[in-house]
């Protein structure tokens, strides 16, 4: 009677099941890469499409978004309230200036640099996959931030820093307010440029920061992935600068809306824990993991082929505890 001989780590390795990600699928032609990744960029440019009418429509219920006035500094006295006794709330009183860095840039900015970032890295790695993954990755982050921070603005948004100075409320409907004993207004009561007005109200959250954070993430991430500056071993310092360059980046295109008094700062702090949020949901969505150092470098296959990736075969490989960078690298490519 004959036995079988238990097979060892070494010889099953590269024994994989039929739905695993199989190398052959990581050199696609170009028909086949278009074939496999249509429905991605057809479900982003849609999702982007939808983006502009909501952009530009009405916003929602402009006269329910009260605006207060400021009391007198003595609640109590015997006279009636004069408007003279009010004041405009001074956190909405500041002067309208041009934006530091204009929205058009901005899109420029998160989308085209970390795609320069990502190309760069091509020049070693020369992966298709990992090219996709990390561009539709982006893709991902940028549209759906921008879905999110455009829906909220418009049925939420909130009085910009320098709504005042755009609304130039009306002297007669504050003082009626006032005669009333009501200490507030809403946009009825202001005489400017309806367009401007539409934008002054919009001030929740900062598109700028949220998008600006959730690119930033996203590279950053990526950068991780790719110079390992947290593995199991000391990385340089260097690895670690370069890690958090992007984040540094975006804290100053948030800072640039704050000092041009285009957001408050709470506008701003929503808009970089959405940014967080997203990014990392992004760079979850395209690669094998998002801190695991084993297989965070590692792009994920598109799921109209059918396949998943093996993590439990993943790092079966000696060489994938190598604490080269390069080597870290090859191993990505070897499991493609």
């Amino acid at each position: 009677m004959s036995t079988k001989t238990p097979s060892t780590p070494d010889e099953d390795q590269d024994v994989a099941p039929d739905h695993y990600y199989q190398p052959d699928l990581a050199k696609p032609t170009k028909l086949s890469y278009w074939k496999t990744v249509w429905l991605d960029f057809a479900c982003i440019g849609f999702v982007a499409a939808c983006i502009l009418p909501v952009l530009y429509m009405p916003i929602f219920f402009p006269e329910q978004r009260l605006i207060p006035m400021q009391p007198p500094v003595l609640p109590f006295r015997l006279s009636p309230l004069a408007l003279s006794d009010f004041g405009l709330p001074p956190e909405l009183s500041f002067p309208r200036k041009p934006e530091l860095l204009p929205t058009w840039a901005c899109a420029f900015v998160v989308i085209l640099g970390p795609i320069a970032v990502i190309s760069l890295f091509q020049i070693k790695l020369r992966s298709m996959w990992d090219f996709h993954a990390g561009t539709i990755g982006i893709l991902k982050a940028v549209v759906a931030t921008t879905f999110v921070q455009v829906l909220l603005k418009q049925f939420m948004g909130g009085a910009r820093p320098y709504f005042v100075e755009v609304c130039r409320p009306d002297l007669k409907i504050l003082k009626n307010a006032v005669d009333q004993r009501m200490l507030f207004f809403d946009i009825t009561a202001c005489t400017g440029n309806r367009g401007d007005l539409n934008i002054a109200l919009q001030s929740f959250p900062s598109g700028h920061t949220a998008n600006s954070f959730a690119v930033a993430l996203f590279i950053a991430l990526y950068l991780n992935a790719k110079l390992k500056p947290f593995a199991d071993y000391g990385a340089d310092f260097w690895s670690y600068i370069v890690t958090i360059l992007p984040l540094l980046c975006a804290s100053l295109i948030s800072g640039s809306m704050l000092i041009s008094h285009q957001h408050h700062a709470y506008d701003i702090v929503f808009g970089m824990v959405l940014g967080v949020i997203l990014g990392t949901l992004a760079f979850r969505s395209s690669y094998a993991a998002v801190l695991d150092f084993r297989y965070n470098h590692i792009p994920l296959p598109s799921v109209s082929l059918h396949t998943q990736f093996p993590y439990e075969m993943a790092y079966m490989n000696p060489k994938a505890r190598k604490l080269s960078v390069w080597d870290w690298w090859d191993h990505g490519k070897q499991l493609e």
